[in-house]
């Protein structure tokens, strides 16, 4: 018996302690991958922490997963759970995965549509078990050369973000302040 850790935040342990071996997710590091204009791409350990992460694409201009902010856990469980908020679900970034198959032993790559994703669920939580390795995901460059204009969100598409925002749904806001919003209501809660 084996089980995975990731980053432990949603995690409670028996005082009679597991009988198997614990998996601690700690790799870590963001690659750039190259990727169609106007696009980045990035390879994401998955033991990279995943506010972090949206952090670092907010500071860089890069929209995509900026209302994902504030979700505790690491990369790597991002997929598992199909994680959403406020109108983004990380699918609409992902490309796929490095996946370690448990049934097989073997590293395989799944793209994002072999993946089964659907609300707060993928193939992983339906049975193929195994351990994620990296996420690589797609974003929109939305930096401004010379940093003239502040670099703007995908558009927003929930409607209490728009409404703490103070602009209309689909409208496109700088990306720091769509992040900015999301930390506010989720402290709020």
């Amino acid at each position: 018996d084996w089980f995975l850790l990731g980053g432990g935040s949603n995690t409670v342990a028996s005082d009679e302690g597991f009988d198997g071996t614990v998996i601690h997710a700690r790799t870590r590091g963001v690659e750039r991958l190259a990727a169609p204009d106007g696009r980045i791409r990035l390879r994401v350990q998955a033991g990279e922490p995943w506010d972090g992460l949206v952090a670092m694409t907010v500071n860089n201009g890069w929209s995509g997963i900026e209302a994902l902010s504030g979700i505790p856990g690491s990369t790597g469980a991002a997929p598992v759970q199909n994680i959403g908020a406020y109108g983004q679900e990380i699918e609409s970034a992902l490309v796929g995965v490095e996946f370690l198959d448990d049934a097989t032993g073997e590293v395989v790559y799944l793209t994002r549509h072999e993946l089964g994703l659907g609300y707060r669920t993928s193939v992983f939580k339906r049975g193929r078990y195994g351990v994620v390795l990296t996420v690589d995901l797609e974003l929109a460059d939305n930096s401004v050369p010379g940093g003239i204009a502040a670099p703007l969100s995908a558009p927003v598409a929930y409607a209490q973000l728009a409404d703490a925002l103070g602009v209309p749904l689909g409208s496109r806001v700088p990306v720091a302040e769509l992040r900015r919003a999301v930390l506010s209501l989720r402290s709020s809660k």
